[in-house]
């Protein structure tokens, strides 16, 4: 790749991006919709990393990847839960995962857990293993027969011992040991379990 081709490709670049915050910066003075973050999700331009490091890249792009991931958990950390389970069941979600690379997974998997994720997996673990078994083929039936239909699909092609590990392993042993493929469709999961506790309020469950 000659210099003159890179540097018009890492201005196209930056332009693109800017358009993106642009968006962001907009639809985050107006009351923030699953739908307006399925438009920032939709970003055709975003260059799959996928199984790479982020510090084998160039840097300048490795900086607006890290500010466009910084403005869509904003925007997702202000939707209720019901508004982030429409988000999870956009095909634009499981694009930009399949994405990322590694490290870029793993830090928008560890905002959207946060700390009250975790707790909440550690409180899963501590309840008695009948009541977490049917806790957990509760949330199952929801998802079966909701919109969550074909993230679970998606979560059993990855695991179809999913609920036999989850209750032998723990949740947050589970978790923990997971790919990052697997953890990004865990979160839905785990988002609805949230619900079926605490209803369609704000989460307290990091940016879930």
């Amino acid at each position: 790749m000659t210099r003159g081709v890179f540097l018009r490709g890492l201005v196209a670049l930056t332009v693109t991006w800017s358009l993106v915050f642009a968006v962001t910066l907009w639809s985050g003075a107006k009351r923030v919709t699953p739908e307006t973050v399925a438009e920032t999700l939709a970003v055709d331009d975003f260059a799959d990393w996928s199984g790479k490091r982020s510090d084998e890249m160039y840097p300048k792009e490795r900086e607006e990847r890290q500010k466009y991931l910084d403005g869509l958990l904003t925007m997702v950390d202000s939707l209720d839960l019901r508004e982030i389970g429409e988000v999870f069941a956009n095909e634009n979600y499981w694009a930009l995962g399949a994405r990322l690379s590694d490290d870029e997974g793993q830090y928008l998997i560890e905002r959207m857990m946060g700390d009250h994720g975790s707790r909440m997996l550690e409180m899963f673990d501590q309840l008695d293993p009948e009541v977490r078994e049917e806790m957990m083929r509760r949330t199952l039936r929801k998802l079966e027969s909701g919109e969550g239909s074909e993230n679970l699909a998606r979560l059993k092609d990855e695991n179809p011992e999913l609920v036999d590990q989850f209750i032998r392993l723990g949740g947050k042993k589970f978790f923990k040991e997971s790919s990052m493929k697997t953890k990004l469709a865990l979160l839905p999961f785990l988002s609805s379990i949230q619900e079926s506790l605490q209803g369609f309020g704000k989460p307290d469950f990091g940016g879930l």
